[in-house]
């Protein structure tokens, strides 16, 4: 049986209350396809990671970190989508789980060009036990 209109807008401001008013912000200020458009591409880039640790681990090989330059819907309320209270937190939580399933954890890295005029997140799936040495 589907959820009516009360059910599913009950369950939606209960979401709202737990990702905190930022997040509420952050998405509802964007279109549907916007929101849409992002979600794939932090989809992506995450799954470029996983992939990038797959590869290296089957070929015994580095790791290299991916990247994503264009910010905004990867950083949003100074947030990481690592934080709950990220509008794309649901992306981050599937990787996540599957990094835990692996012994892995998603590594965040702030980079940038040192004149102040560019930065980017570089990602990288790292063992659960070494995140200093990544």
């Amino acid at each position: 049986m589907s959820k009516n209109l009360g059910h599913r807008l009950r369950e939606q401001d209960a979401e709202r209350q737990r990702t905190g008013q930022e997040a509420v912000w952050a998405r509802e200020a964007l279109t549907p396809e916007a929101y849409t458009e992002n979600e794939a591409k932090l989809a992506a880039l995450f799954e470029r990671a996983k992939s990038s640790v797959t590869y290296a681990v089957s070929r015994n090989r580095t790791v290299k970190r991916v990247t994503m330059d264009d910010a905004p819907p990867f950083v949003i309320s100074e947030k990481l989508p690592s934080n709950p209270k990220h509008p794309y937190h649901h992306i981050f939580r599937d990787y996540d789980a599957w990094g835990e399933e692996n012994g892995l954890i998603l590594d965040f890295r702030y980079q940038h060009d040192g004149g102040g005029l560019r930065g980017w997140y570089e990602i990288a799936f790292v063992p659960r036990w070494d995140l200093s040495s990544a």
